[in-house]
């Protein structure tokens, strides 16, 4: 009974989501306060050590600890003692195999899988393909780590900002490690921002999930936006902000955005500066989804959005809200 209940509190520690463990893992706390205080401190190590790969198979690692150490059976259990230390016995009877076995997983799963590491130039936007098709987009001076495995895509990244274009693979979870937090995803492409007082993940396409040292996943979905405090708590602020990632393609994807904030991004993007002569159209929001325009091009089209006229002074330098020819 004990193994029974053990083995149903590992899965629900991995699957805290799934109502059939979080069911009985409750009728089991209610049972008693031993109980709860043994679930109290299990929980506490097993969130200190981290959290399991998205795939994780207890199974799997098992079978593969015990091959390599030549395991044939558990060792016997130890006679009964005083409740403290009975407590502190069980909840090593849980934690220790999960420790153990995660370490196994990792070994085995990444077995053979180098780091590899790139910074872009200082002078402007680079970019890195990785060996699974992955293709990472830079801002200057940002730096990533990378490691390919047989069950597992890792990319570290401590500071700066990228654009990742996530190739698809079913079998193998990608996952980005930040300072704070972790984002896993099996194909799509998103933008991570990583400061030393926050970190944010923008989706431009597909879905991801978020995960902060704090708190429960939060899946984002195309346009959504997700940001992870420097205590490891995430926040999804309402909205669409595919267009964070518009400096890493020039693709202008704007949904109900302030006129401020497209300029503010049109002028990253294209690296140009926008004068807007009438103060009026700043309280106008923009929908736009445009592809591999110029700076011109897209200041017409916005123009012609607004209903309003475009200037072009020099070749880095417009005016928007002049009067129409």
């Amino acid at each position: 009974m004990e193994k029974h209940i053990n083995d149903t509190i590992i899965a629900y520690l991995n699957d805290p989501d799934n109502q059939e463990l979080a069911q009985a893992v409750e009728s089991w706390l209610n049972a008693s306060a031993d109980n709860r205080q043994l679930f109290a401190v299990m929980q506490q190590v097993w969130e200190s050590a981290g959290q399991l790969p998205q795939e994780f198979s207890v199974q799997e690692g098992w079978e593969s600890l015990t091959a390599q150490l030549g395991i044939v059976a558990p060792p016997p259990p130890v006679a009964k003692v005083k409740s403290m230390y009975r407590i502190w016995w069980r909840v090593a009877a849980v934690v220790l195999p999960l420790l153990v076995l995660t370490g196994a997983w990792y070994g085995y799963h990444s077995a053979g899988a180098e780091w590899h590491t790139f910074t872009a130039s200082k002078n402007g936007i680079d970019s890195v393909s990785l060996e699974d098709g992955s293709k990472v987009i830079l801002r200057p001076g940002t730096g990533i780590t990378w490691r390919l495995g047989k069950s597992q895509r890792e990319v570290r990244m401590q500071q700066g900002e990228a654009f990742l274009k996530v190739a698809k693979d079913a079998k193998r979870a990608f996952t980005v490690q930040l300072p704070t937090g972790t984002v896993t995803v099996l194909g799509t492409s998103f933008n991570i921002k990583a400061t030393p007082t926050y970190s944010d993940v923008a989706v431009w396409d597909g879905r991801v999930s978020v995960a902060g040292s704090k708190g429960q996943p939060i899946l984002l979905t195309a346009g959504g936006l997700a940001i992870i405090d420097t205590a490891g708590r995430v926040s999804q602020p309402t909205g669409h902000y595919a267009y964070r990632g518009s400096w890493s393609n020039r693709n202008l994807r704007f949904h109900e955005k302030n006129l401020e904030v497209v300029l503010r991004t049109m002028e990253t993007i294209y690296h140009i500066k926008i004068a807007v002569m009438d103060a009026k159209l700043l309280a106008f929001t923009v929908s736009l989804d445009v592809s591999d325009v110029s700076a011109n091009e897209a200041l017409q089209i916005l123009s012609f959005t607004l209903g309003t006229g475009m200037k072009q002074l020099s070749d880095s330098t417009y005016q928007l809200g002049t009067a129409k020819k």
